[in-house]
């Protein structure tokens, strides 16, 4: 069952789509006001909603279930078929009313109790749905204690519903022609050399803004032979981008986001890729 999950995570990713809801045997996703569901029926796995992205979808599935069996033909426990999978959904569940088997089921198979209570306990303190994907429990290593994430979604719905915050810019930080420039957004030629993020939070209640900037080297993810892993090395501007934004927001809103980190800031295993 996590499989299909994990790669409709990864599909969603890839094409920008958010993740609404996730549970052990469903998850939904969304593009501006399209919803498509995936849930597990029976032996298979059913993918309805907006009809054009539950095509483009299932199709997306079926092409990584492939290639992770090296392109051998195998049965696709995948289909696109009108089941009404969003309505039936299970409505996102309170953390706190889970035992500590099903969180370890749903979240992290290596934590143990001590981590579940911690990674439960900072849930609901901070408020971070992880059925939302906007917490993680991740463990590495099975011998030191579980390692509790952010996404960069939750740092900026700190912000948005704070009554202060006034809006932000990011962009990335490039070498172009001998010069360095600091562009908003991700676009850049190949010619030019990225080499960094900025970004900038705004409050009402301060009269400067809250400024990050960030050496893409310094805080690029690296596997442990030195090659960037995978999103640093497919979206590095979005990457480092993301990263000098996560900072920005934690700084200008440090009451609610001090000391608490965004998942890439933090490796969860060199040697894989994430």
């Amino acid at each position: 069952m996590d499989d299909i999950i994990k790669i409709v995570e990864e599909i969603a990713q890839e094409f920008g789509l958010a993740v609404d809801e996730r549970g052990a045997d469903y998850i939904i996703v969304s593009k501006d006001e399209a919803k498509v569901g995936v849930r597990l029926e029976g032996d298979s796995w059913t993918v309805d909603g907006d009809e054009k992205q539950a095509a483009t979808l299932t199709a997306a599935i079926k092409k990584k279930i492939i290639e992770r069996k090296n392109g051998k033909a195998a049965p696709i426990p995948v289909k696109y078929e009108k089941k009404n999978v969003i309505q039936k959904a299970a409505p996102v569940r309170d953390i706190g009313q889970l035992n500590y088997d099903q969180v370890r089921q749903l979240f992290c198979a290596d934590a143990d109790d001590l981590d579940i209570q911690k990674f439960v306990q900072v849930c609901m303190a901070t408020g971070a749905n992880p059925f939302l994907n906007r917490a993680y429990l991740m463990k590495p290593d099975p011998k030191a204690p579980a390692t509790i994430v952010f996404s960069k979604y939750y740092f900026l719905n700190v912000a948005e519903t704070n009554p202060q915050f006034n809006g932000y810019e990011a962009g990335i930080i490039v070498l172009s022609q001998g010069k360095v420039e600091r562009r908003e957004g991700t676009f850049h030629l190949p010619e030019d050399t990225l080499i960094g993020g900025w970004a900038k939070v705004y409050r009402k209640d301060r009269e400067k803004p809250f400024v990050s900037e960030v050496v893409f080297d310094q805080v690029a993810k690296r596997k442990k032979d030195g090659q960037l892993t995978r999103f640093w090395r497919e979206q590095p501007a979005n990457m480092v981008r993301k990263v000098a934004l996560v900072w920005a927001l934690r700084e200008a809103f440090s009451k609610q986001l001090g000391g608490l980190y965004e998942q890439d800031e933090i490796q969860a295993d060199p040697s894989k890729e994430i």
